[in-house]
């Protein structure tokens, strides 16, 4: 914030995989799910998704916010 380093507890164990952002909230994905909190680090992260088995082992993960919507592409899948 500001041009300042800030602490966030995301919610999630192990490797952050991608990171997005709407303004307001930073969403941050790991090999089990998609974690979401406010950017001011009032709270810690929540998780809002967890991989579905059928993706496999997640060992890549692409995330954008795009017209209000949360859009993740994890290994060779599409989720919005």
């Amino acid at each position: 914030a500001a041009g300042v380093s800030t602490t966030l507890t995301w919610g999630g164990t192990g490797t952050i995989l991608a990171v997005a952002q709407d303004g307001l909230n930073y969403y941050a994905a790991n090999a089990t799910g998609i974690y979401k909190g406010p950017l001011t680090g009032a709270t810690s992260g929540t998780s809002i998704f967890t991989h579905p088995t059928a993706v496999g082992t997640v060992t890549n993960v692409a995330l954008g916010w795009v017209k209000q919507r949360l859009i993740a592409g994890i290994n060779n899948y599409i989720f919005e």
